[in-house]
């Protein structure tokens, strides 16, 4: 008989599992984090540092800590950034609220913080945050690619070896923008060796044991016209078909009998359909899924030459590259076929990491495969994470040219700017003891997920100029942006941290002296800095997540 087991949120069995999982995250966070080795049921080894990687991987059990993996899934699937920094600051601001000695009623508490969530956006807003980027500066941008590679010790490159590739990146990125904007395919080498290249148009790999490429490579050399292209974006066995063609026949008035009944027959119209292509002069017939057998000899017998199993991503790239329009029915589009071929400019057999490919080409195309090699075949595939990550950094560039100081010092002018929410006192729905407890603990949050050293014995320091973050020993602050000059310039000091005394953990609001963003507007080259738009979806995605999740006063589970 099953057991029905009910928790309150404040049970210590799920306290300590938030602080494991909690734990787990902030160890896999930035260029000095270790990596973790994830074992599934089937003893498969995983060895990374990738939010996306370990929050597929990790088996989970708590239903809080799922709902967080969720969180962090939907942070990637919208920004493809700060997965890691949304779980932990979610994490960190339940494990906060509901584990301190003197804390407060958790509906209180929830409360609070949504009180706070208005405030803390204002913050957001400031101009201080806010650096302006130049696209003009092609060295702003391998500066900005460079920050994130080498934000991830899993990957394995010094700093000679990011150079290179940070190059090739934006290289990439820049080709693919035009008066359209295009793609970049990344593909990952053997790991036998660390290097990086970059082709324009995309790579296919071929197994070709006949002469059709070489017939292929001697028309492009004589100048004759661009080969045709067909795309199918279906899988051209009988199955798929038949299904589709009576899913369309609900659609556009074809009665049943259109569908396949037998392979014959999906092969007689299949075969329409090809030597209709063909007849219009198609070279290259490309697919997204499987093609059956007997297409295949056909296709190979009338010289065409057939890339299959090309994938998702693949397939759009051979569709930006070459203007074709995917055939998703063998009867539908049939009318319209001419309108419906791509062009490809050239095609030519090419050998990398051992490994034969296709170089599919088009002049002006905005198309680019980016070829990434790490030493290791886990540091490869991690690398390729870190590489398509910079890259939907690039792009969300192009909407938004801002970005905002990193390596915790983004974090620290928030938590220091919620100083003037403790002193202001303009939260009327607690005491002033309650709202100092709660607003410690997500400014504690803050700090814990940017990355900096929170232990006890920390020595970081907040300057009152800029409210950025320091490091006792080093010139300038934590993200590169401000020297201690400019501080002493602007009759600034610092306050080291009094990690020991955590409900007095910031001076005064006073003591803070507001200073012109102008100040700031200047990226240089040793600047780590985040990208602002992806930054503050997660800081409001976690604090929204917070309110959710503290709102929650029992866990009910059936055993």
């Amino acid at each position: 008989m099953a057991e029905i087991i009910v928790k309150p949120l404040d049970n210590s069995d799920f306290i300590t599992t938030l602080q494991t999982f909690c734990g787990i995250l902030r160890s896999c966070l930035g260029p000095k984090s270790g990596v973790k080795m994830l074992v599934s049921g089937g003893d498969y080894l995983t060895i990374t540092s990738a939010s996306s990687r370990i929050i597929r991987n990790i088996p989970l059990s708590d239903p809080i800590c799922v709902f967080i993996a969720q969180i962090m899934k939907a942070q990637l699937e919208k920004c493809n950034n700060f997965g890691l920094y949304t779980g932990i600051l979610v994490s960190s601001i339940i494990e906060q609220v509901l584990s301190k000695k003197d804390k407060v009623a958790i509906s209180l508490a929830t409360v609070v913080v949504q009180e706070v969530l208005p405030k803390l956006s204002s913050f957001l807003k400031s101009d201080c945050l806010k650096i302006s980027i130049n696209f003009s500066s092609v060295k702003q941008l391998i500066h900005i690619v460079n920050s994130v590679l080498l934000s991830k010790p899993m990957c394995g490159l010094t700093v000679y070896e990011v150079e290179p590739l940070g190059v090739c990146l934006v290289k990439a990125f820049l080709g693919s923008i035009g008066e359209e904007m295009g793609e970049v395919i990344v593909i990952s080498g053997d790991g036998t060796r660390c290097d990086s290249r970059l082709y324009p148009g995309v790579l296919y790999m071929f197994d070709v044991h006949d002469n059709l490429l070489d017939l292929l490579e001697k028309q492009f050399h004589e100048g004759t016209e661009d080969l045709l292209l067909a795309l199918f974006n279906i899988m051209l066995t009988n199955d798929e078909c038949s299904n589709k063609l009576s899913n369309d026949s609900n659609k556009i008035g074809i009665t049943s009998e259109s569908s396949f009944n037998t392979e014959s027959e999906f092969l007689k119209q299949a075969m329409l359909l090809i030597e209709q292509a063909i007849n219009s002069g198609v070279k290259i017939i490309a697919c997204q899924k499987v093609v059956h057998p007997m297409l295949r000899m056909h296709l190979r017998r009338k010289g065409v030459l057939l890339l299959d199993r090309l994938g998702t991503a693949p397939a759009q790239a051979v569709q930006k590259l070459s203007g074709a329009v995917p055939i998703s029915s063998l009867t539908r589009y049939v009318e319209n076929l001419d309108m419906m071929l791509g062009r490809i400019t050239s095609v030519r057999r090419l050998i990398c990491d051992g490994k034969e490919y296709l170089h599919l080409q088009r002049k002006g195309g905005n198309v680019t495969t980016l070829f990434v090699n790490a030493m290791g075949e886990e540091a490869t595939i991690e690398l390729k994470v870190c590489v398509e990550q910079s890259l939907s950094l690039l792009y969300q560039l192009v909407s938004q040219p801002v970005v905002t100081p990193g390596a915790g010092c983004f974090d620290m002018f928030l938590a220091a700017s919620l100083q003037q929410v403790i002193q202001e006192e303009s939260i009327l729905v607690c005491s002033s003891s309650e709202l100092r407890h709660v607003v410690c603990c997500i400014q504690q949050s803050l700090l814990m997920a940017s990355g900096l050293d929170t232990s006890p014995t920390s020595l970081i320091a907040v300057d009152s100029t800029f409210k950025h973050a320091w490091s006792s020993l080093d010139t300038s602050c934590c993200c590169g942006l401000i020297p201690q000059t400019l501080v002493k310039e602007q009759e600034g000091k610092w306050f080291t941290l009094d990690w020991a005394c955590q409900q007095e953990m910031f001076p005064h609001c006073s003591w803070f002296r507001p200073t012109s963003a102008d100040v700031i507007k200047d990226l240089h080259e040793c600047a780590i800095v985040d990208l602002y738009s992806s930054k503050v979806n997660a800081v409001i995605m976690a604090l929204e997540s917070s309110v959710n999740l503290l709102g929650i006063g029992m866990i009910i589970s059936r055993v």
